[in-house]
């Protein structure tokens, strides 16, 4: 609206989100904390998907670093997320491609009648 404009995307989030809604739909998901902020309470972990054993299970986070939908802090030393990235990169995936940081969903949210929308 004219009083926030809002703002666009960031680069590939929207096939970030699309895959993400495409392999969690309607699966049983295990949901581990690995670690809690005791000044804030605020708690870390890891969404596990494909088995109810957390040791078989595969780590959704690292499925999204694999395909270059989400990238590794520098500071990182899990080594399944380093080995994902560099393989991402290696292959030229997503936020790793040629046009990686360009690739930005353009949405305009201005509808101008919106009961139609809603009916």
């Amino acid at each position: 609206n004219a009083t926030n404009p809002g703002q666009n995307d960031d680069a590939w989030a929207w096939e970030s989100r699309e895959f993400l809604r495409k392999l969690l739909t309607g699966k049983s998901i295990l949901f581990t904390v690995t670690h809690k902020v005791p000044a804030s309470g605020r708690e870390y972990g890891h969404v596990l998907i494909g088995n109810t054993d957390p040791e078989k299970a595969e780590n959704v986070s690292v499925k999204l670093v694999a395909e270059g939908l989400a990238r590794v802090r520098d500071n990182c030393t899990i080594p399944a997320f380093n080995e994902a990235q560099e393989a991402a990169k290696a292959a030229g995936k997503g936020v790793h491609s040629a046009d990686g940081q360009t690739h930005v969903r353009n949405v305009i949210w201005e509808v101008e009648n919106t009961r139609q929308l809603v009916d």
